[in-house]
């Protein structure tokens, strides 16, 4: 909510600063490529926004919307995917986006580098912990072909860390790439069972 109101804010008053101006301080071309700049500034912001929390995350739930992110992420480039993540999971809302980008990471990774046809993403949960899956049957990943500094990787192991679980990414016996991501359950730290 802050990157879209504060640097959405940002931009509706540099537009509104453009409107003030005498209309021959700039000349034409230059004030139309201003306010394309600004509003792709501003559709930016909010495409920013909404990746990082998504309304459907608060609308539908952790299931719909990495259904919809893995559908506009990989249908275009044709890779097939399964999910099968149950609604009671026992992550508190703040895990649950963590676990939605770990998942944006990964799959950019996938499209990027894994030349995989077919990724699946699961999950184990018991009243301990709750472990994300994510599988592809790409190249593999190879320890000594992994960038110094990769930041998808770095983000998964950091994103996994902040709510005190931990990431592994391992090559698969078949050849693809599994990352493997344990979060304690709410459950765990709260057993009366009630909303924390």
């Amino acid at each position: 909510r802050e990157v879209h109101d504060q640097i959405g804010q940002i931009f509706t008053g540099i537009k509104m600063i453009l409107r003030t101006l005498r209309p021959d301080s700039l000349a034409p071309e230059q004030q139309t490529a201003l306010t394309q700049a600004i509003d792709m500034g501003v559709q930016t912001t909010r495409r920013i926004a909404a990746e990082l929390r998504p309304p459907l995350l608060d609308d539908l739930g952790l299931p719909q919307a990495l259904a919809h992110y893995l559908k506009t992420c990989f249908d275009p480039v044709g890779i097939a995917y399964t999910l099968d993540i149950p609604q009671a999971h026992g992550l508190s809302g703040e895990q649950m986006t963590q676990v939605f980008r770990v998942v944006q990471e990964a799959c950019t990774n996938i499209c990027r580098h894994a030349h995989a046809s077919h990724v699946e993403i699961s999950c184990n949960t018991t009243n301990e912990e709750f472990v994300l899956y994510i599988d592809d049957d790409g190249v593999g990943i190879a320890a000594d072909k992994v960038r110094e500094g990769a930041l998808g990787l770095v983000g998964i192991h950091e994103r996994a860390q902040m709510m005190g679980g931990a990431a592994e990414v391992t090559r698969l016996a078949s050849g693809g790439t599994r990352v493997a991501v344990h979060l304690p359950s709410v459950r765990s730290a709260n057993p009366s069972g009630r909303p924390v």
